[in-house]
Order: C-alpha cells, then sequence, then structure tokens
C-alpha cells in the first residue's frame, strides 16, 4: 500500500475484513486506531555540519515531516554565493543527508543557509580548514 504525499499531520484509517472460512466477531479486533506514526518526523530540522571544522567535505542532516521544496546555498563571509546545494527542489517527507565538498574553496568560514518549505529557515557557520 503506497499513498502520496502522507503527513504525519493526516490522519489514516483502514478497515481490515479477516476471511478464515468461518464467522467471526466484528468487536474481536478490538477498537479501530488511527495510524499517527509512520516514521516521519514530527517537525522540520535542519541539524548541526559534521565535522565542523571540515577538510574538504561535511555532512547536513535535515528532516521533512512532509513534502516540501528545499533550497540549501553557502555564501562566504562577504556575502557571496559560492555554491548551490538545492535549488528549490521539491523532496519528499522523511530524513535526508546531503555533503558539502569545499574542494575548490580556500579555507575560511562559510555560511549555510537552509531554506526548508516556506516556514523554516535556518542559518549555520562553518570552517574549512585546509
Amino acid at each position: 500500500l503506497k499513498l502520496e504525499n502522507m503527513s504525519i499531520e493526516d490522519t489514516y484509517t483502514w478497515n481490515i475484513k479477516l476471511v478464515l472460512g468461518y464467522d467471526i466477531e466484528d468487536n474481536l479486533l478490538g477498537q479501530e486506531e488511527s495510524l499517527t506514526d509512520l516514521g516521519l518526523p514530527k517537525q522540520f530540522e535542519f541539524g548541526n555540519a559534521y565535522p565542523n571544522p571540515f577538510n574538504p567535505s561535511t555532512t547536513f542532516d535535515f528532516a521533512l515531516p512532509r513534502p516540501v521544496e528545499v533550497k540549501i546555498e553557502v555564501f562566504n563571509v562577504l556575502g557571496q554565493k559560492v555554491k548551490i546545494l538545492k535549488d528549490a527542489e521539491l523532496m519528499s517527507a522523511g530524513y535526508h543527508s546531503l555533503t558539502f565538498d569545499g574542494y575548490n574553496l580556500s579555507s575560511g568560514v562559510y555560511l549555510i543557509n537552509a531554506e526548508l518549505g516556506n516556514n523554516y529557515r535556518r542559518v549555520q557557520k562553518i570552517i574549512l580548514f585546509k
């Protein structure tokens, strides 16, 4: 069973009937239960870079409770965009990981601007040390 755009905030109900060759009472299966935990995150998160300081690459973990557009950019301390990691890409709900390779960049401080959907934004400082 696969449902498109499942979200932890939605309620899902399945009705099941067993056929075993004889009648069973409806209440034998117990009370109706709603499925609330699909193994999806309950809120947006953008984790700290690891390792940090890094050479030459670092990784970010992030969580999406529902499918949203993700935009992740890297800036130097002068505010110049040096790399686009995700450019308003629609990503599915769940846990994700992203690696940033700074091999072609010089040592220094960089800022990661992560926008997960319309309502979550986080700026994080990372240090490239060669």
